[in-house]
């Protein structure tokens, strides 16, 4: 049995992601510097395009991580690029190596694994959401999940080579790049205690 507070804790976190994910769909109805729990507990700024959507500039991903000095923020923030997928785009894919890291700007991408043939989703990201496989990030080999887009998305791309070059000339980068894994693996033991522990309804 569990306890009447960590039932009630993990109910809040649920609903709370199912608001923001519907908000995220429907419209441009989360506000200025509203928490996003899809993404993590973090607050931001986040700003709208000409349709209405939330877009979130790399400077504001990259400080939610961690607060550099602004020369390494601009150094880290400008070898990174942009680049739109459609939807149904599979940014990671299970059984590869993926070198680069990524980071949703505007739109949706899910984490799945194949289970009897079928796609078994095991998290959900929106704006400000890292998309990484920490298998490749960690021991440069395949990945276990499939990250693939839920609707037409903006998403930021660093290269790991250029982090592992930053990581031996500025102490402020490597101090984000060791909170971002951090905050990464934080993520994955989130997501796995309830897989464990919580009846699948209330998954």
């Amino acid at each position: 049995l569990y306890s009447s507070a960590a039932s009630d804790v993990y109910k809040r976190q649920h609903i709370t992601k199912l608001i923001i994910y519907y908000c995220v769909l429907k419209s441009n109805l989360i506000r200025k510097s509203e928490k996003c729990a899809c993404a993590g507990d973090f607050d931001y700024l986040c700003r709208e395009n000409a349709c209405g959507r939330i877009v979130m500039d790399i400077r504001e991903i990259i400080d939610r991580i961690y607060r550099m000095p602004e020369s390494s923020a601009v150094r880290l923030a400008a070898c990174m690029s942009s680049l739109s997928r459609p939807r149904g785009y599979c940014v990671l894919e299970a059984g590869r190596v993926e070198p680069n890291l990524f980071f949703i700007g505007r739109g949706i991408a899910r984490a799945c694994i194949s289970a009897d043939g079928k796609k078994v989703t095991f998290w959900i990201g929106a704006e400000g959401s890292a998309l990484v496989s920490l298998k490749s990030y960690v021991d440069n080999e395949p990945g276990y999940e499939t990250v693939e887009l839920m609707e037409d998305s903006l998403l930021y791309v660093l290269k790991r080579s250029d982090l592992e070059r930053f990581l031996a000339e500025d102490i402020h980068i490597a101090n984000w790049a060791r909170r971002f894994a951090e905050s990464e693996f934080l993520r994955t033991e989130q997501k796995l205690i309830p897989m464990l522990f919580l009846p699948a309804a209330r998954r």
